[in-house]
């Protein structure tokens, strides 16, 4: 019997291989190589900053589990309980980590927040590469991110390590999911899996990853092949979405003492329409990134602008979904954005802010996407080069731009003169400068931006004259301060620390039975109080001294 022929081998193109995926190309890593430093040239002045009295108090150097360092009872503390509004134990760790490793010195702090920024837009490229396998469009599109004015509030803010770490670990997830579209493996599942705890762990709003997950099966993954394919692909998210129920629970049991608004304060129309004004200027500012400041107040935009700014998402949501077949990275991208700022977009009010520059950490990439890539549709018009070239202007200008707007993050006065430059009327910014200023003893400007914060919000007039009476009290000038405490008093009649300054500022300027009264009071509201009975006891001699 004759043998049959030896086959020649198959070439692996027609060889039915396990599924594997490809190392990354050699010029993928030295892009994110390259995209590190830039993102660390960019941002790097803010390695001089101090801190801000706007939320750094709060989470660093007043916060009494970070000042103490990275403790097992920190560490226990920060998985356990809800803090500042937020369940983000890993971010709390990132701080307690920072203070012992650095101390207080805030030029570290901003250091270890541009390195995470840095590695994050280096992440991010090499997962979008993944993704989508479009080389160029992947740089363009993770540089543009990275690099963009929008992303400073997230680097240059020591309160929003936040951003930093939950990107950085979204990224990982991206990159880490990417893997395992391409190659079905457990590992990369698992990876998966990981990365989506840390995100979330780091800062609740990354609740929206499986969505942005089940976005990208559509595209550029290509993995909706038809309704039959949904279920499986809602089934290997399974662990994601409860993971994200569990975080909405708790970030709303965090927010219900303070930070959550009322629908009495405001309103579910007002809201919406603040949702409409919030997407409209993140693509305002995606497009055109000018006028940045730390907080923008709410404004009424039930008028033409209003109209306007919701004709314009309406228009850019018909044209996506038109071209959905023909340019699909545009709807995707679009969705990405829409779906990723809705946990900030106002319709559950939390803080005062109408919106936020850091708001687009994690959504900017979706616009980030859709722009590269309809941009990379017109090298067929355009020569390669000088679209290459432009889209280097692009990054040039808006590296320019990020550089400058570091600059208004160097302290508090700095910040917040910027803020109310760009956006006029906003009285939480008057209260800050007036603070800053009277910490420094410059009464003047003090008491100019405390008239004007209790001019533009009558209901917190208060604390601006608490503060005032507090700053004439230490430049001994008692007649000014006692008419300050007075006016203080009316929002706070039963505050005992209040009340002790009154009657101290009575006696400076001669009114002692007006304090002898002040003090019988504080007595009746806390009896046998040490200061209150020695202060009275001294009415009939010395005057008592300051405590």
């Amino acid at each position: 019997m004759s043998r049959k022929p030896k086959e020649p081998p198959k070439s692996p193109q027609s060889t039915p291989a396990a599924p594997q995926i490809r190392a990354l190309p050699k010029q993928v890593w030295i892009a994110a190589g390259i995209l590190f430093l830039a993102s660390l040239a960019v941002f790097s002045a803010i390695v001089n900053h101090d801190f801000v009295d706007f939320d750094d108090a709060q989470y660093i150097h007043h916060n009494p589990m970070v000042r103490e360092g990275l403790t097992a009872r920190g560490i226990l503390d920060a998985w356990t309980s809800v803090k500042l509004y937020y369940w983000q134990p890993l971010t709390w760790i990132s701080h307690m980590l920072d203070v012992s490793l650095f101390g207080l010195n805030p030029g570290a702090h901003h250091a270890v927040s541009l390195v995470l920024h840095a590695l994050n837009a280096a992440v991010l490229l090499l997962a979008l590469y993944r993704l989508t396998n479009a080389l160029w469009p992947s740089v363009f599109a993770a540089a543009l991110h990275a690099l963009h004015p929008l992303r400073v509030e997230s680097v240059a803010w020591a309160a929003e390590r936040k951003d930093v770490l939950s990107g950085l670990f979204f990224s990982c997830t991206l990159l880490a999911y990417a893997n395992y579209a391409r190659s079905g493996a457990k590992r990369d599942y698992l990876w998966m899996l990981l990365a989506g705890f840390a995100a979330c762990s780091s800062k609740p709003t990354v609740v929206v990853l499986p969505l942005i997950l089940l976005l990208l099966d559509w595209w550029p993954l290509g993995r909706v092949t038809g309704r039959e394919s949904c279920i499986p692909l809602l089934k290997e998210k399974a662990p994601l979405f409860a993971m994200s129920a569990v975080l909405s629970v708790l970030t709303v049991m965090g927010q219900q003492e303070s930070a959550m608004a009322t629908l009495e304060g405001h309103p579910l129309e007002l809201r919406i329409w603040n949702l409409i004004r919030s997407y409209a200027s993140y693509v305002y500012s995606f497009v055109w990134p000018a006028n940045l400041g730390v907080f923008y107040p709410h404004e009424d935009i039930r008028n033409g602008t209003g109209v306007l700014m919701l004709a314009t998402l309406v228009g850019i949501s018909i044209a996506a979904v038109v071209l959905r077949r023909r340019a699909p990275y545009l709807l995707g991208g679009w969705l990405w954005f829409v779906i990723a700022t809705f946990p900030m977009s106002g319709i559950a009010q939390a803080g005062s802010q109408a919106y936020a520059d850091r708001f687009t950490y994690i959504p900017g990439v979706g616009l980030a996407l859709a722009a590269v890539f309809a941009l990379a549709t017109l090298q067929q018009r355009i020569p390669p080069r000088a679209l290459a070239a432009a889209g280097f202007c692009v990054l040039a200008l808006f590296a320019a731009l990020s550089w400058q707007q570091t600059q208004h993050w160097k302290d508090t006065e700095a910040m917040a003169l910027r803020a109310l430059a760009v956006t006029g009327k906003n009285p939480k910014m008057h209260f800050l400068l007036g603070l800053v200023y009277a910490r420094q003893g410059r009464a003047t400007e003090a008491t100019s931006h405390f008239r004007t914060y209790m001019e533009e919000f009558p209901e917190g007039a208060g604390d601006a004259h608490q503060h005032l009476g507090t700053m004439f009290m230490q430049a001994k000038n008692f007649s000014e301060a006692e008419r300050e405490l007075r006016q203080a008093l009316e929002s706070t009649p039963n505050d005992l620390k209040l009340l002790k300054l009154y009657a101290l500022a009575l006696v400076q300027t001669g009114r002692r039975e007006e304090a002898t009264q002040t003090l019988r009071r504080i007595l009746s509201l806390q009896p046998g109080d040490r200061e209150a009975t020695s202060w009275l006891g001294s009415l009939t001699g010395a005057a008592p001294s300051n405590p």
